[in-house]
């Protein structure tokens, strides 16, 4: 369940892309994802009932727990004045092998139970069987990324760099493999912002009701 922001210069050359490297970075990274998606329609609808703030602590911690599981997928960029992350987001490879039950519950799955409760867990689990419906649809048994919680730091925002960065990794992930990319959104403004990196819209469908989502595919640049 993606999202997408784009970002201020960072007043010196363009960032650069890199995978995650360590434990701390994943925690940054799991707390930016979380402040960028705490709003998100489709984490409202997961997490119905909880409140802003508390979002956005469910949402760090399980974001946190996926990337662990992920840890090949993530790219970031940093900052060059401190070296914290400002951008992060996952290209995670459709064939990509299937996490068993027993990575899950060492990756804290049993927490997530007891954390959320198993209505959002249900719930959570459903938009993934979704996702994966419709990724089907859209690009049938083909090869492909998918990319997932696009987000840039709030100071950071509105200038480039998370343009910069995402087509870094596209250029490495994507286009170097012949890999096409597919991602879902709910915004507006973010089609407009994926349309400008190569991504068209490929199909639209409401779910959960009353949600509206736009699947967009970027064919791999020769």
């Amino acid at each position: 369940m993606p999202g997408e922001e784009e970002t201020r210069g960072n007043g010196g050359s363009g960032p650069r892309p890199e995978r995650l490297r360590t434990s701390d970075d994943r925690a940054q990274a799991a707390a930016l994802m979380a402040g960028a998606f705490r709003e998100s329609q489709w984490y409202k609808h997961m997490l119905e009932s909880r409140g802003e703030a508390k979002r956005e602590v469910l949402l760090a911690s399980l974001f946190e727990k996926n990337l662990a599981l992920q840890k090949d997928a993530c790219w970031c960029s940093r900052r060059h004045e401190d070296g914290s992350l400002q951008c992060a987001f996952l290209l995670t490879p459709s064939d990509a092998p299937p996490v068993s039950f027993f990575r899950m519950v060492r990756g804290g799955l049993l927490q997530l139970l007891l954390q959320w409760g198993l209505g959002p867990v249900g719930r959570l689990l459903r938009a993934k069987a979704w996702h994966e419906r419709s990724y089907a649809e859209a690009l049938g048994t083909r090869p492909h990324l998918v990319l997932e919680r696009m987000a840039v730091s709030r100071n950071q925002r509105g200038g480039g760099i998370g343009t910069a960065t995402l087509a870094g990794a596209l250029a490495v992930d994507a286009d170097a493999k012949g890999l096409p990319v597919v991602l879902t959104t709910q915004e507006a403004r973010n089609v407009r912002f994926y349309r400008r990196l190569g991504f068209e819209v490929a199909l639209e469908e409401e779910y959960p009701p009353g949600i509206t989502n736009t699947i967009m595919v970027r064919e791999p640049t020769l």
